[in-house]
């Protein structure tokens, strides 16, 4: 008895800690929609949600999703971790949404995968709420990167130690405690370099070179670019947000060379926001 006890009082200590911990993260909001783009990425696809460790799993809500900026676009809806092999079975015309219901995937290229810069909006609903089509919002003025109550937040970057790899920093995101659904997003100018540092072509630090991932594990994984380029667990990021369902841990993973040396790179800005799970 005197054993069961003392089990019992340390599980609810570390439950009471968990709930006090949970109390000095930030509160709720209400989904709006979010904007996304492939600013600097060219013809590459980007990712507009990340369940958790996995590529296997569907979002219990519809996705309304909009075409705002560039041509047709097309979406993958279907998990699959080689995003080489995507099925894109959803096409959007310029200026109009369509509706994606419960998705595996909300991959995102332009039409062929061809070049040029797009831009939307993703908006969720309750699964079956979703319209099946609808004019697009105008892309002026744009909406805010920061919808609602959303955190402004910097990560520090540290070394990777990877010799050789392809990816040589990490910088990690600060995911509210126990938040089911979580808005990350970032605008221009989101890489922070040390003090009095620049590259030495002027530039800023390139949008393709930096991706997100969610498994920890993929820190010790030492890469080449061609073993990756289309591997969605190291999802490309453009300015705009990334919807994470529960995932409690997140990365953005930077690639230095000679002229973008990523020890020059103090931190990364970002906005979070913890959402309301209500549409579920």
């Amino acid at each position: 008895m005197r054993c069961s006890a003392a089990v019992a009082a340390f599980v609810l200590a570390g439950l009471f800690a968990t709930c006090a911990g949970a109390e000095d993260q930030p509160a709720q909001q209400p989904a709006v929609a979010a904007p996304f783009s492939n600013a600097g990425l060219g013809s590459q696809w980007v990712t507009l949600e990340r369940y958790g460790k996995t590529l296997n799993r569907l979002v219990d809500a519809d996705a309304l999703i909009c075409s705002t900026q560039g041509g047709t676009l097309e979406i993958a809806l279907v998990p699959t971790r080689d995003t080489s092999h995507a099925h894109w079975s959803l096409r959007i015309p310029a200026g109009q949404c369509r509706c994606a219901p419960r998705p595996g995937l909300l991959l995102v290229q332009n039409s062929g995968g061809g070049e040029g810069d797009f831009a939307g909006t993703l908006k969720w609903t309750r699964a079956g709420k979703c319209p099946k089509s609808a004019s697009a919002p105008p892309p002026s003025p744009p909406l805010t990167l920061t919808p609602g109550a959303a955190e402004k937040q910097t990560a520090s970057c540290q070394p990777l130690a990877a010799p050789g790899g392809y990816y040589t920093a990490s910088c990690q995101i600060a995911v509210p405690l126990l938040s089911i659904w979580t808005r990350i997003c970032i605008d221009s100018g989101w890489v922070v370099l040390n003090d009095g540092a620049s590259f030495a072509n002027g530039a800023p630090f390139p949008q393709r070179f930096a991706r997100l991932i969610t498994d920890e594990n993929l820190l010790q994984v030492n890469v080449a670019e061609n073993e990756l380029d289309n591997d969605l667990r190291w999802s490309f990021i453009a300015n705009g947000c990334i919807d994470l369902f529960h995932v409690s841990k997140a990365w953005v993973v930077l690639h230095g060379d000679a002229t973008y040396d990523t020890a020059k790179v103090k931190e990364i800005a970002y906005t979070v926001a913890r959402l309301k799970p209500s549409i579920f």
